[in-house]
C-alpha cells in the first residue's frame, strides 16, 4: 500500500480531495463498526 497524501491520491484518481477524504473516512469507519458490533469481517482479493 502506498502512503499518499489526500492531494496525491486525488490527483491520481482524478477526484476531488474532499471525495478521497470521504472515501477514506468511510473505509475506516466500516471495520471499526463491525468490530464494535461483533460482526464478521471478510477480506478478499479479487
Amino acid at each position: 500500500m502506498e502512503k499518499l497524501t489526500f492531494e496525491e491520491a486525488s490527483a491520481r484518481m482524478r477526484l476531488s480531495r474532499n471525495t478521497v477524504w470521504r472515501l477514506a473516512e468511510k473505509g475506516a469507519r466500516k471495520p471499526a463498526k463491525a468490530i464494535v458490533e461483533g460482526k464478521e469481517i471478510l477480506i478478499s482479493h479479487e
